[in-house]
């Protein structure tokens, strides 16, 4: 009971990251730079399923897999963030 609302806790930290990632994603594909969107696509993928088979393989549980999941996502929405200020003209002012 106590994991399940600690994933819980966890999830909810991660959804503001994940709207804001679509709409950076969204951002992206309308400057047509697709490249960017694989990139971070092929990233986060990676750091989750490497990071869960890692989490597993070395005997930790459910509650750290979604904390590097999150982590993951969190890392995205920064990396994005940072391409599409850079892409707009103006971006950072």
């Amino acid at each position: 009971e106590h994991e399940a609302y600690v994933v819980m806790l966890w999830t909810a930290v991660a959804v503001p990251f994940v709207l804001v990632t679509g709409v950076l994603r969204a951002t992206q594909m309308a400057y047509q730079r697709f490249d960017l969107v694989n990139l971070f696509q092929g990233a986060l993928g990676l750091v989750q399923w490497l990071g869960a088979v890692i989490c597993v393989s070395v005997g930790l549980g459910l509650v750290e897999i979604v904390a590097v999941s999150v982590a993951g996502r969190v890392l995205a929405a920064i990396g994005s963030l940072v391409t599409v200020a850079r892409m707009i003209p103006g971006g950072w002012r």
